[in-house]
This record gives structure tokens, C-alpha cells and sequence, in this order.
């Protein structure tokens, strides 16, 4: 299993940002990148065996492109629509949109269904309250 990577911070022109650090066996060069799904959104990945520059000299020499594009990547993700996945919500379904309907079975399996007005989602009562769980389902 590979290490986990490594959280720090570092403070750019006055702002503080939270990024991970790991090693890569495929990595050919250093790779700064964003990931708007994780947190910290900065993530430095190091081939192997590379130790030079360090994630902080890197980071600094860096630090414009770094502030800009992490602006865009949390404006991107202000703007994009928060789905709630609560009964009753919206669900845009062959262009008709249908309310949840969240559904406790007793079997283990989870079972989604779109009929009338309705996108029935049938899970194990322990998962009803699970936000991933009933994401992961639809």
C-alpha cells in the first residue's frame, strides 16, 4: 500500500494555503495540480527519489500561478450547484425533474427506481441518513 501524503501549510503573499505532499513510483518530473474534489485542493506529487526544490522553495517560486489558479478553482466551486439529497428534493430525470423519495429496506442491496413523479431510492435504514451513501446510490 502506498504512504499516505503528507499535509502542511505555507503562507503565500499573506495567505494561507493547506496542500499534500506524496511520492509517486510513476512520476516522471514534480507536478503541482488542483483537485477541486479533495482537501487540501494542492497537491505536489515528487517522482521518487527527487528531492530538490523543496515543496516551500517550489511553492514560492510558483507563488503567482499558485494564488491565481486557487482563486479560480474556489470560484468554480462556489458557482457550482450544492445538490441536497433529502426527500423530496429535485432530480432531473429524461428531462422531467422528480422528487426524491428515500425508502428503509431490510435486504442489504440498494435499489433506485424513477416512476410518477418519484426517484425511490431503497437502502438499508442505517444509510438513509448517509449523504454519500444515498449520492453514491443515484
Amino acid at each position: 500500500m502506498p504512504p499516505q501524503p503528507s499535509t502542511f501549510t505555507i503562507t503565500l503573499k499573506g495567505q494561507t494555503i493547506a496542500y499534500t505532499v506524496r511520492v509517486s513510483r510513476r512520476a516522471k518530473r514534480i507536478n503541482l495540480r488542483f483537485d477541486p474534489q479533495s482537501e487540501p485542493l494542492l497537491q505536489l506529487v515528487y517522482p521518487r527519489g527527487v528531492k530538490q526544490p523543496t515543496p516551500e522553495e517550489l511553492l514560492r517560486q510558483n507563488e503567482d500561478w499558485v494564488l491565481q489558479t486557487l482563486d479560480k478553482v474556489r470560484a468554480r466551486q462556489s458557482q457550482q450547484f450544492k445538490r441536497e439529497y433529502v426527500p423530496g428534493a429535485a432530480f432531473p430525470y429524461l428531462g422531467t425533474p422528480l422528487a426524491l423519495r428515500l425508502c428503509a429496506c431490510e435486504k442489504p442491496s440498494v435499489k433506485v427506481t424513477a416512476s410518477d413523479a418519484h426517484l425511490t431510492v431503497r437502502l438499508p435504514a442505517a444509510q438513509l441518513q448517509d449523504t454519500a451513501a444515498v449520492r453514491a446510490a443515484i
